[in-house]
C-alpha cells in the first residue's frame, strides 16, 4: 500500500542554514485494511489484519494493535510492491474476495504475493503470526500472471488459495491442486497434489466468439478464454465438489465423491466472485457483481436473493461469511457486504435480510468479517476506515483503530497559524500537541483527497473520494455539499486517477483552488470534471467543458487545475496509456475551448508536471529536470536555470511569494528557495536535505508539499 511520509521542517533563517533536517510524523489512525482473520489455538485468540507491507495483530484482551512488518524471503532482491498488495488489490478489483489470497490453514497464515512488477507470484506462509515468512514452491504446471507494468498497484495473479478445515487448495485458470493435512500437521514432503478435473471443459474453441456483449463499432470483438473461477472440495459432511468455469457464460460442474468425472449441471449469465457452502445444511451461495444467488439442490438451479433495492450499494464486491450465533433463528448469521460499504445480515437462513451498515458516502468497502471466541466478538475490516468491532453479534459497531496506522495520505496542508492538516482515506486530521504528547484530532471522517486553506478567511475546504466538499470555519462549524456525489450517472466521466500511485475513485475531488481576489472556489472531480462555487464552497455547479476537450481527456487524468484572475484556466493532464504525452492545457473562455500549450513524454520513471501560480505573479511549472515560468498566461515559457538540471524535481511549493523546489540529486537531496519571480528568479538559498533514517523504507518519493511561515510540510 502506498502512503506518504509526513515531514516537518523548522526553517528559521533559511538563508543561513547549510543543511535542513527533516523529521517524520507518525501517521493518523485508520485506513486501508485488506482482510481480517482470527487465529485461535491453545486457548489463545489473535486477530490478524493485513495491510500494505505489514500485519496488524491484536491478541485477546489487548488494548491496541501491534505492527509487524512483513519481510520478503532473502532471495527476493526486487521488492517494488507491498507484501499484501495482492490482497488489497483483490478487494478493489471486484474479481475475487481477498480471502482467496490470505487464509489461515494448518496453524499457519498463507498468502499469495507479487514482489515487484514483472515477477511471478509467490506462495508464502508463516507459523508465528507474521513475524517471519517462508516460501512454498508452486506446482511446476501453475499458470502465473505477471504484473504488466511498473508501479505500486499489483496486478492480481491467477494463483489463489481456498482453505477448509482439512485441506488447502491452490487454483489457477486451468488447474486445481490440494495440500492435505495428516494427523493435524502440514505434510511438507507431499507438496501439491493435482486434482483430476475429468469432465470439466477447458478446451478453447477458436470458432466460438465468447464475447459477453457486442463490441463498439469499429473495434474488434473480444474472445474470452475458458478459465476456472471457483472450486468447492468435498468434505466430511458433503460428498460432492463443485467447479465453476467462465467463458461466455458461467458453467457449473459437479462431481460426487465416488464418481470419476465432473458433470455440467447449470449455466448462468453471471461471473461468480465468491462461492460458499453453508457448513450446516449444504446450501450453496454465490456472489456476483449484481447480487447474491442461492442453490438448495447442490448447484442445479439458482435463485437470486432480494437483499436490497439500493442500486448503488448493491454492487457486491464484498465477502460472504457464516458465523455461529446462538441467538439467531437459524443458529447462525449470514453476512454479505457490498462494494461501497453496505452490509446486510440474515438470521433465518437467508429468508430475510437486515441492513446493519449503510453505504459509505466515499465508497469505502467492507473487506472482511471474522468471529472471535464463538461469535462473542466480531471484527470488520474496511478499505479506508480501518477496523471495527462488535460485542452484540453485529447489531452495533465501534471503531477499533488503537495504534492501527494504515491510511493512504492524499494531501496535506499547513494553516496560517501553523496547524498541520492531513487528508487520508480515513478522514481529515489535524496534528495537535497536548500535555500527554502529540496526537491526531479527526476533523471529519470523510475520505479526504484534496485540501485547500483559504488565505483570506482561514476556512479549511476539503474534497472527498465520494465527490463531496466539506467546508470548516475557524470556529469549528462544518458544512458538507454533495458537489459530485458517488454513483451519479452523468454524461461526463473520466478515467480514475492514480496520483502518486494512489488509486482514487472516479468521483474523487483531486484538486481545489481559488480565483485571486474573489469568492470563487474551484474543484476538479473525475466524475463531473470542473466545478465552481461562487459562495466560498457552500454550493457548487458544473462548469462548461467543451466536447473536444472531454474527448481529448480520454485515457488521461487531471493532476493540477489553476484559475487565473483574467478568467483563464489551466489544467495538467497525465496519460494513463503508453506513448501519450503529459500536457498543459489553457482555456481563455471559461472552459468552453482548450488548447495544449506544452507537452512532454514520460520516461521510464515518473516525472509528474507541477504547476503553481505565484500570487500576483507568473505561473511556474516544473517537471523532471526543468523549471520554467510564464508571465503571459502560459503562451510562452522561460526556462529557469538551476541545480535541478542535474537531478529531478520531486516537490514544489510557495513560501509567500517565493517558490520552493525540492530536488532529488544523484547522491543527495536539496531544497532551493527562489527569489520573488516578479522581480527575479534567482536562487536565494540552497540547502542539503537530511532525510529521516530509513525513510526510503516508508516512501518512494515526495509527491506534494506545502509551506506556511516557518514550516514546510
Amino acid at each position: 500500500m502506498f502512503f506518504i511520509v509526513l515531514v516537518l521542517l523548522v526553517v528559521g533563517c533559511a538563508e543561513e542554514e547549510a543543511r535542513i533536517e527533516l523529521s517524520q510524523y507518525d501517521r493518523s489512525p485508520g485506513g486501508q485494511v485488506a482482510a481480517v482473520t482470527v487465529v485461535e489455538s491453545g486457548g489463545e485468540s489473535t486477530v490478524v489484519a493485513p495491510s500494505g507491507d505489514a500485519l496488524f495483530v491484536r491478541e485477546l484482551g489487548e488494548e491496541q494493535w501491534q505492527y509487524r512488518k512483513a519481510q520478503w524471503p532473502a532471495r527476493i532482491e526486487e521488492q517494488g510492491l507491498g507484501f499484501f498488495d495482492v490482497v488489497t488489490r483483490a478487494g478493489q478489483s471486484g474479481d475475487f474476495v481477498p480471502q482467496r489470497y490470505f487464509v489461515h490453514f494448518g496453524g499457519r497464515l498463507w498468502t499469495v504475493a507479487v514482489p515487484s512488477a514483472g515477477k511471478d507470484a509467490l506462495i508464502l506462509w508463516s507459523d508465528d503470526i507474521g513475524q517471519t515468512w517462508r516460501e512454498v514452491p508452486p506446482p511446476e504446471e501453475a499458470l502465473s500472471q505477471r504484473p504488466s507494468q511498473a508501479g505500486t498497484s499489483a496486478v492480481i495473479p491467477s494463483l489463489r488459495l481456498i482453505a477448509n478445515e482439512n485441506s488447502l487448495h491452490l487454483v489457477d485458470g486451468q488447474r486445481v491442486w490440494r495440500w492435505e493435512l495428516a494427523d493435524g500437521e502440514v505434510v511438507e514432503g507431499s507438496m501439491w497434489t493435482s486434482v483430476d478435473l475429468e469432465g470439466v471443459d477447458l478446451e478453447e474453441d477458436e470458432a466460438l466468439d465468447r464475447s459477453t456483449e457486442s463490441a463498439p463499432l469499429g473495434q474488434p470483438r473480444r474472445l474470452l478464454p475458458l478459465r476456472i473461477r471457483n472450486y468447492l472440495p468435498a468434505d466430511e459432511t458433503h460428498d460432492y465438489e463443485i467447479v465453476t468455469v467462465y467463458g461466455a457464460q458461467l458453467e457449473i460442474y459437479r462431481r460426487k465423491r465416488e464418481e470419476e468425472s465432473f458433470e455440467k449441471i447449470a449455466t448462468l449469465d453471471v461471473v461468480d466472485r465468491d462461492l460458499q457452502r453453508n457448513p450446516r445444511d449444504g446450501t450453496l451461495f454465490m456472489i456476483e457483481t449484481s447480487g447474491v444467488y442461492r442453490s438448495e439442490d447442490k448447484g442445479e438451479s439458482w435463485e437470486k436473493l432480494e437483499i436490497t433495492s439500493d442500486s448503488v450499494g448493491a454492487e457486491f464486491h464484498g465477502q460472504f461469511q457464516f458465523i455461529e450465533n446462538s441467538s439467531a433463528e437459524a443458529g447462525y448469521t449470514i453476512w454479505v457486504s457490498g462494494a461501497y460499504g453496505s452490509t446486510w445480515r440474515s438470521d433465518d437462513g437467508a429468508l430475510s435480510w437486515e441492513m446493519v451498515r449503510e453505504r459509505d458516502l466515499d465508497g469505502r468497502a467492507v473487506t472482511g468479517i471474522a468471529s472471535q471466541q464463538n461469535g462473542e466478538t466480531l471484527w470488520m475490516s474496511t478499505a479506508g476506515r480501518g477496523m471495527w468491532r462488535s460485542y452484540d453479534q453485529g447489531a452495533s459497531w465501534q471503531e477499533a483503530n488503537e495504534e492501527l496506522h494504515a491510511g493512504q495520505t492524499f494531501d496535506a496542508a499547513v494553516t496560517e497559524d501553523g496547524r498541520i492538516l492531513v487528508g487520508t482515506d480515513a478522514g481529515l486530521f489535524e496534528r495537535v500537541e497536548t500535555s500527554a504528547g502529540v496526537e491526531w484530532n479527526a476533523l471529519h471522517s470523510r475520505a479526504t483527497s484534496a485540501i485547500y486553506v483559504h488565505p483570506d478567511n482561514g476556512r479549511i475546504i476539503s474534497g472527498t473520494l465520494g465527490g463531496s466538499i466539506v467546508v470548516r470555519t475557524p470556529s469549528g462549524e462544518q458544512h458538507t455539499s454533495e458537489a459530485a456525489p458517488l454513483g451519479r450517472n452523468e454524461e461526463m466521466h473520466f478515467e480514475p486517477p492514480h496520483l502518486g500511485s494512489a488509486g482514487l475513485a472516479p468521483s474523487a475531488v483531486v484538486h481545489l483552488t481559488q480565483r485571486p481576489g474573489t469568492q470563487d472556489i474551484f474543484a476538479w472531480s473525475h466524475q463531473q470534471g470542473p466545478l465552481i462555487s461562487n459562495d466560498g464552497g457552500a454550493s457548487w455547479r458544473r462548469m462548461r467543458l467543451g466536447t473536444a476537450f472531454r474527448n481529448a481527456l480520454a485515457g488521461s487524468v487531471v493532476t493540477h487545475f489553476v484559475a487565473n484572475q483574467d478568467q483563464s484556466y489551466f489544467a495538467v493532464t497525465r496519460s494513463q496509456t503508453p506513448n501519450q504525452p503529459t500536457q498543459l492545457w489553457r482555456s481563455a473562455d471559461g472552459g468552453e475551448t482548450w488548447q495544449a500549450t506544452y507537452s512532454f513524454m514520460e520516461g521510464d520513471e515518473e516525472t509528474p508536471m507541477r504547476l503553481i501560480r505565484v500570487p500576483g505573479g507568473p505561473l511556474v511549472m516544473a517537471h523532471g529536470s526543468r523549471v520554467a515560468m510564464s508571465e503571459d498566461g502560459g503562451e510562452s515559457w522561460t526556462v529557469i536555470p538551476g541545480p535541478w538540471e542535474r537531478g529531478a524535481v520531486t516537490g514544489m511549493g510557495l513560501d509567500g511569494q517565493r517558490v520552493v523546489v525540492v530536488i532529488d540529486m544523484p547522491h543527495t537531496s536539496e531544497m532551493v528557495w527562489l527569489n520573488d519571480p516578479v522581480e527575479s528568479a534567482e536562487i536565494a538559498s540552497r540547502h542539503r536535505v537530511i532525510w529521516p533514517q530509513n525513510w526510503r523504507l516508508f516512501a518512494d518519493r515526495p509527491v506534494g508539499m506545502d509551506v506556511q511561515g516557518a514550516q514546510l510540510l
